[in-house]
This record gives C-alpha cells, structure tokens and sequence, in this order.
C-alpha cells in the first residue's frame, strides 16, 4: 500500500477494503483500520485471492483435494472401508492370541491389497504383533480417516508405520 493508512479516513479504509476484494463489517469487533490489515495481509499472502474464485494456482497443485466451481471440494480417498474391508476387519477383531498367525497374515493381506508389499511381511507382523494390537492400530487408522485428520496414501505403509510403535508379541 503506497499511502499511510493512519491517514485515511472511514470512507477511504472501507473503499480500499473492497479494492483488495474484502468486505467490509460495521458490525464486526474489530475496527475498520484493523479489518483493513487483514485484507492486506490475506492479499500479501494469497496474491492471487479473489472472493469470486478460488486461485487457480492452488487448486491445480493440491493432489488430494477435488475443487468445484461453486468453491466446495472433496478430498480424495485413499483408504476406503467398503463391505468387505468391514468384514475383515470383524473377522480380525474375532482373533485371539492363539488364531494361526497364517490366516491373519491372509486377512492382513485382503485388508492391505498392495502390489508393493513383500510376500512374507503379513506373516511377519502376525508373527511379531499380536491381534489386539492389530485391531487397535487398524481403529486408529479407521478412526483417522473418518474424523478427516489425515488422509491415508498408502494404508499397508501406514499400518506398518503405526504397528512398530506397538508392543510385540511375547512367545518369540
């Protein structure tokens, strides 16, 4: 801004609040000088902003977020529970300690469908962790997803991720 705006009076705070593409508030807390800097803080920060569209340069950067033109989006899912991730999921909580390692490595393996992961690394966790700590790190990933606090790019990388924090089995 190339004038002092201490010296602007009302009119010209709120005329150049709606130059930067702001709107202004007489009902807000805050004054009109104060709403003034925010705008040309947002406009600092954001050059790009504009109140009728999103920045363009944004939305095409931002892989995991679908925009629309009316300003919603979508993000994207990564991890997704469909019915027979359900079902997996209630067949593993139904394991105990003394389940076959084998057929939670099997079910580890139709909860995790990825390409990128080892043969044997199911039956490794299954054979370091027991259910309970599986059923607990899968909660904490479902629980994640759902509550949007992180999307999950990879789940079987994830999984793993979380499951070393876990305490191991004891009978190695």
């Amino acid at each position: 801004m190339n004038m002092n705006p201490q010296s602007l009076n009302h009119e010209e705070i709120v005329q150049r609040i709606t130059q930067l593409h702001g709107e202004y508030d007489p009902d807000s807390n805050l004054s009109a000088l104060e709403q003034l800097e925010i705008c040309e803080t947002i406009t600092e920060v954001l050059p790009h902003f504009n109140n009728t569209t999103l920045p363009q340069e944004s939305m095409n950067n931002e892989n995991d977020v679908n925009w629309n033109n009316n300003g919603t989006y979508k993000r994207k899912v990564y991890f997704e529970l469909n019915e027979s991730k359900h079902k997996v999921i209630e067949d593993l909580k139904k394991c105990n300690y003394n389940t076959d390692r084998h057929t939670i490595a099997l079910l580890l393996r139709e909860l995790f469908p990825s390409p990128d992961t080892k043969e044997e690394h199911w039956l490794f966790i299954a054979q370091h962790w027991n259910p309970r700590a599986i059923n607990r790190v899968i909660n904490q990933m479902v629980k994640t997803q759902k509550q949007g606090i992180r999307n999950i790019y990879n789940p079987a990388a994830y999984f793993t991720k979380l499951i070393q924090f876990r305490k191991r089995r004891r009978d190695m």
